[in-house]
Formats: C-alpha cells, structure tokens, sequence
C-alpha cells in the first residue's frame, strides 16, 4: 500500500510519502490536501492501494483517508484543543 502523508509545519502543510524526508510543502492544508487525494486517486484507478494520512506537528494521526472515505482517529484531542 502506498501511503501519503500531511503534517504541518513552520513552513506551512508537508506533503511526503510514508517515511520520507523529501516532499511538497503548500501554504495550506487544503492545497496539500487537493494534491495527496490526486495522487491517491492514480494509485486506487490502476488497482493499487493508497492512503493519505493526516498528522499533527509531533506526528500524532489526526485521521486517514482511504479512497472516498475520511476516518477521524483521535476525536478527543479535538476536544481539549478548544
């Protein structure tokens, strides 16, 4: 399976694959977001599995999308950031 991931970070929102040093940096999540599900989508049309992972500052998994689906994996630090 391959795996994308978004972390932000002092430059902006971090786009690499899974244990990558190199990647794309975006002023905004929605931008980094936008290009992950792009690349995601290449790999699920040619049969192969893809995920996009979305992480804290510190590299805590917020939550995950798989094809069309968004799974949310840790509501409650949502919670206590408020």
């Amino acid at each position: 399976m391959q795996v994308w991931e978004i972390r932000s970070g002092r430059d902006g929102w971090r786009l690499t694959e899974q244990d990558a040093t190199e990647g794309l940096t975006f002023d905004d999540f929605t931008k980094a977001e936008t290009r992950a599900r792009w690349l995601a989508m290449r790999h699920e049309v040619k049969g192969w599995l893809a995920e996009i992972r979305i992480l804290d500052a510190d590299g805590g998994l917020l939550g995950a999308w798989r094809g069309e689906r968004y799974t949310l994996a840790a509501p409650a630090r949502f919670s206590q950031a408020a």
